[in-house]
């Protein structure tokens, strides 16, 4: 079984300032959607993680999309 491990994603939408409900509205998907990209509980289709890539960009980000889901192994979970 595949262990779970946080994205960077998280962090660059946190960086920006933006809630999870705001990015899931901008790009179409359920919020419930966006926490499992975030906490590595789901690996996005490619196009998913471009629309989040795009929505980042028209926020100044200027990263690679594939960086997004790099891990973050050393995260601490809360909860």
């Amino acid at each position: 079984m595949r262990q779970m491990v946080p994205v960077r994603s998280g962090m660059v939408r946190e960086s920006l300032n933006m809630r999870r409900a705001e990015l899931a509205r901008e790009v179409e998907m359920q919020p419930g959607v966006i926490t499992w990209i975030e906490t590595g509980r789901f690996i996005p289709y490619d196009n998913q993680i471009e629309k989040i890539a795009k929505v980042y960009r028209s926020r100044g980000w200027r990263g690679e999309t594939s960086s997004l889901l790099d891990e973050i192994p050393d995260a601490v979970e809360v909860g």
